[in-house]
């Protein structure tokens, strides 16, 4: 899946149209629509107030388009939360079976108190 892909499948999950989105975000119905075919790309402060209001995260954004090492680095600049970023650059310095470990940590810890 590619990153408008992703843009274009939450946006549809909150129910907005493109126009509704653009208005939100206080940029042109284009800029929507240049994200979703991938003709253009969000800026970074475009992609995190992205993220909020399709309730996202720029993990899930990202991944579509970059290799998981790269996702860590670009996501810090819009993750404010230190601990965070580096969590995350950690978590893609890890092999496959280490991921598959943490994922079903925090997965067991969601079910656990009712998150999931």
């Amino acid at each position: 899946m590619s990153m408008g892909e992703s843009i274009k499948n939450a946006r549809r999950a909150k129910g907005l149209t493109q126009r509704e989105l653009a208005k939100i975000l206080n940029v042109s119905f284009n800029s929507i629509s240049d994200w979703e075919n991938g003709k253009h790309r969000p800026d970074v402060d475009t992609l995190q107030a992205l993220c909020r209001v399709l309730n996202i995260s720029p993990s899930e954004v990202l991944s579509a388009e970059y290799p998981e090492q790269e996702v860590g680095k670009i996501a810090g600049t819009v993750i404010s939360d230190a601990e965070m970023v580096r969590f995350l650059n950690e978590y893609y310095q890890l092999d496959e079976s280490d991921k598959s470990a943490i994922k079903q940590i925090v997965s067991s810890l969601c079910i656990r108190k009712g998150d999931v």
